[in-house]
């Protein structure tokens, strides 16, 4: 689709403009065509101010009437985007040739004006539209080789994968109507098959032993339990695979019965496992492979055991690991796991011992004995040996690299610290830990410790800075005309160039990031963040608290929490610690969508509450996501009691977990109670959801100042 003869298109953005929307000059009003006003008042705005109007002013105005009109009459659209595509000072004119192509009936004759695509004339950021351009423009011209190139192309887009395998059998129905060789066309067909099964190997007719794992593993994707079932078996059953290959079986069998809530077969499944590896350790040669591959799988049975609460099950099989392994591996992960069975039977001073027996170990990592020292300072709080408690976070605290870890054991020390009458001490550490860390968890419990305000200033500072570089002016006429996808794409691009150039300017980094919030961006935003290192990434969330607390699809949220009782700040806690504001999100335990509900989760609430479900797919949208998961939350909350660390909890974990743990661990301390819950998982879930509820309640909080919710904190149990 490129020409000579016909004039080029406008060619990529001028990025080098500094002219700036009229939005940015307040010369025009967003809110005049934005929310639920009606079409014709929208487009008598638009109208009106286009006349007599600057022209930064009349290219707004248009190209927001191009949008309106997109859908009622493509005829008005396209002749506002060509228009706008032959103005050479128009900083969004390749944008707008891309539109009048996308939008343009193809018997429009006004398209011809424009001449036709170059795919070399366009930035990096235009691409995923381009290609649904060429893809509109190869089957107006009935070209079906150029149609199943290009959605091979889309193929190879960021989207799901089931949806990657659709573009892929689109591309082959176009391929078999595509008028070519037979000899090119087969060529092509088997490029996109093997595309297919390289995507979905399920999907392969002709499976090899060798691909069982893979296509087992696929199965189970696809949420096809019966056909994975019938894989992992035959991989267990064959004497052609080798032991890895057994177990790995073995481990996705196990996370299917997980998958569909069945504990019961995945504990029988993890039992056959551990009997497996221990005929193979028997008659192995005991090298440093075979103890490796042997300690793990024995701690995934006892950590099964002990999550079923077979706590006796567990103990024996930890003893018999300590006599296979004696003399020929670690073991510090089995004194530890006897350490802390040992806590949960409040049996303090064994306890110790197991973890001081651990430590003794040789070559320890510094996270393995930082792990160590913490739950041997913990369990010497408990025994009520404070003195020795106190030594150990001060040493942990000083050792401790980790910021999170660093807040829990200054924390810990300083209300080790209160117990031995240090109070001057205490203070100083909570200020201490309030300063470094304001509005993390550890951060506000501090301030709740000193009974000093929670201060939602800088939460409430602005999203985006003003600036009057060039590139600023291009990004701003993408925002202000709602082009938000081609924005994050452009912004993209220029983080790439910037991890390249400047990966720790604090300034730079916080300059970009705050464009990603103004464009409404939030997964690139967070993307982002997760490029930089640790300092760089915490010297800017600590001036900028904000950026890290969006509150995307606000309508649904605000309409699900008003039908369902559950407040606004809940479901964003919840939501940013489940997928980072990512719809597409889906978990290895098959949780689905913003909130990461499971499927049987959602058809039962779907159901009970009247809400239109057809299955997993349908929670990959946020309208359908929220509100379900509002209304699982609600059952929760009814559940609990309305206590927010169990409805929390009980998001993350089992219902029959969480009651276990509170007859076992609770003894009233809410605090402790969350430091004592087994499942690492949940542990730091409960921290980091009840921190982002308190700071989205200091967010949507009138006044500047607010005192801590200890409601966030009660277990009426």
């Amino acid at each position: 689709m490129v020409s000579c003869s016909t004039p080029k298109p406008a060619g990529p953005p001028p990025i080098e403009t500094k002219i700036e929307p009229p939005t940015v000059e307040g010369r025009v009003s967003p809110d005049e065509v934005s929310g639920d006003k009606d079409f014709e008042s929208v487009d008598l705005y638009l109208s009106r101010i286009a006349t007599n109007s600057s022209p930064e002013t009349l290219w707004w105005a248009n190209y927001k009437r191009a949008q309106l009109w997109e859908k009622r009459d493509p005829n008005v659209s396209c002749e506002n985007f060509v228009d706008l595509a032959q103005q050479p000072k128009f900083p969004l004119r390749t944008l707008a040739f891309l539109h009048a192509y996308e939008v343009c009936p193809k018997d429009n004759q006004v398209l011809t004006r424009l001449g036709d695509l170059d795919p070399s004339e366009f930035q990096p950021w235009y691409k995923d539209l381009l290609v649904q351009v060429e893809i509109d423009v190869a089957k107006e011209k009935h070209n079906n080789l150029s149609l199943a190139r290009l959605y091979l192309q889309k193929s190879r887009a960021a989207l799901r994968r089931d949806v990657k395998v659709k573009w892929c059998n689109r591309a082959l129905f176009a391929i078999a109507h595509a008028h070519v060789a037979r000899a090119k066309k087969s060529a092509f067909v088997k490029k996109i098959r093997a595309r297919i099964y390289s995507l979905s190997p399920s999907r392969n007719p002709r499976v090899d032993k060798r691909m069982f794992l893979d296509v087992a593993n696929d199965f189970r994707f696809r949420r096809k339990f019966a056909l994975a079932h019938r894989y992992y078996t035959a991989v267990l059953r064959g004497r052609s695979f080798d032991t890895v290959d057994k177990l790995e079986a073995y481990k996705g069998l196990r996370l299917m019965y997980k998958i569909e809530q069945n504990q019961t077969q995945a504990l029988r499944t993890a039992k056959l496992m551990a009997r497996y590896i221990t005929h193979v350790y028997r008659l192995s040669k005991k090298t440093p492979d075979d103890v490796s591959l042997y300690a793990d799988t024995m701690l995934i049975y006892a950590r099964d055991l002990w999550t079923e609460n077979r706590n006796a099950d567990a103990r024996r099989t930890l003893s018999v690991m300590a006599r296979a392994l004696k003399d020929k591996g670690s073991l510090v992960e089995v004194d530890w796991m006897r350490g802390r069975m040992a806590e949960e039977m409040r049996h303090f001073s064994q306890a110790i011992r197991w973890f001081n027996r651990a430590l003794s170990e040789p070559g320890l990592s510094d996270s393995m004995k930082n792990r160590l020292l913490w739950y041997l300072a913990w369990n010497d709080r408990k025994a009520g040996l404070f003195n020795q408690a106190e030594a150990v976070f001060k040493d942990l605290a000083t050792r401790n690299e980790n910021t999170y870890e660093h807040g829990r054991d200054e924390f810990w020390l300083a209300k080790t610290e209160m117990k031995n009458h240090e109070t001057d001490s205490a203070k100083s550490e909570f200020s201490d830990i309030m300063k470094n860390d304001p509005y993390g968890y550890y951060g506000l419990l501090a301030a709740r410790e000193l009974s000093d305000p929670l201060t939602a200033g800088p939460l409430r500072g602005p999203a985006a800075s003003s600036s009057s570089s060039s590139e600023d002016a291009y990004f701003d006429w993408l925002v202000s005309v709602n082009e938000t996808q081609i924005a994050g794409r452009y912004l993209d691009s220029v983080a790439r160039d910037l991890l390249k150039s400047s990966p720790h300017s604090v300034k730079k980094w916080t300059a970009l990031l705050q464009k990603y919030a103004l464009s409404k961006n939030y997964l690139g935003m967070f993307d982002r963040l997760s490029d930089l290192d640790a300092f760089t990434r915490h010297q800017i969330l600590a001036k900028n608290p904000q950026l890290a607390f969006p509150m995307p699809y606000f309508d649904t949220v605000a309409q699900s929490s008003t039908r369902y009782g559950i407040n606004v700040e809940l479901i964003y806690a919840i939501m940013r610690q489940e997928s980072s504001f990512n719809p597409l999100a889906r978990s290895q335990m098959d949780a689905f969508g913003l909130l990461q509900l499971l499927p049987q989760v959602a058809a039962r609430t779907a159901r009970a509450n009247s809400i239109e479900y057809h299955g997993a797919s349908d929670l990959y949208e946020p309208d359908t996501n929220i509100p379900i998961a509002a209304a699982y939350l609600r059952q929760l909350w009814d559940k609990f009691h309305g206590d927010p660390v169990l409805v929390i909890a009980s998001y993350n974990a089992r219902d029959e977990a969480i009651m276990s743990w509170l007859k076992t661990r609770y003894r009233g301390d809410t605090l402790a109670f969350i430091e004592d819950i087994p499942y690492d998982e949940t542990r730091d879930y409960v921290k980091l959801v009840l921190r982002n509820l308190i700071t989205y309640r200091m967010l949507n909080n009138s006044q500047d100042t607010m005192i801590f919710p200890e409601w966030a904190l009660r277990i009426s149990k």
